[in-house]
């Protein structure tokens, strides 16, 4: 599924619902983990098959995505699939900004898997997490959240 992005700083405020980038994070997904939220729609579109995530049988067969930014293309490769709290998300976010090394990060979060999948990460990694409400829209409430690793295949020529 390729994703889209707005620049949408507050998820109430977007009257399209479609996934943005959580506005602490720098927009070339450069941050060693970047938080990017949308709505669990029930109809399946945006995140709405997230959930799926945690089941063994959808989590072994995508085990990778895509991210298309202006850059070049992107390949994500899964390996946690959680369910956390808005809270969690957030210390989980600013706990990395304090890790030197995504490696002790990714290894903390083996605990809060519901699927798990080891991939080789280097230090200075960059790892992205998809997160999804309910169609409420209630952060309060607990999200399925994807965590990948971002790895630059291909080059866009100008």
């Amino acid at each position: 599924e390729a994703l889209a992005l707005s620049e949408a700083s507050d998820f109430c405020d977007s009257s399209t619902y479609s996934p943005f980038l959580d506005p602490d994070n720098a927009p070339d997904f450069s941050d060693a983990f970047s938080l990017v939220h949308a709505i669990n729609m029930s109809n399946g579109t945006m995140f709405g098959s997230l959930r799926s995530f945690r089941e063994e049988k959808q989590f072994s067969e995508i085990p990778q995505g895509i991210l298309v930014m202006s850059d070049g293309v992107h390949r994500v490769t899964f390996f946690c699939c959680a369910v956390l709290s808005d809270t969690v998300q957030n210390l989980l976010r600013d706990e990395l900004a304090q890790q030197s090394d995504v490696r002790q990060f990714a290894e903390a979060l083996k605990d809060a898997a519901e699927q798990w999948r080891d991939v080789e990460l280097a230090e200075d990694d960059c790892l992205i997490a998809l997160a999804s409400c309910d169609v409420s829209g209630d952060w309060s409430e607990s999200a399925t959240v994807l965590i990948g690793r971002i790895e630059k295949v291909e080059e866009t020529s100008e």
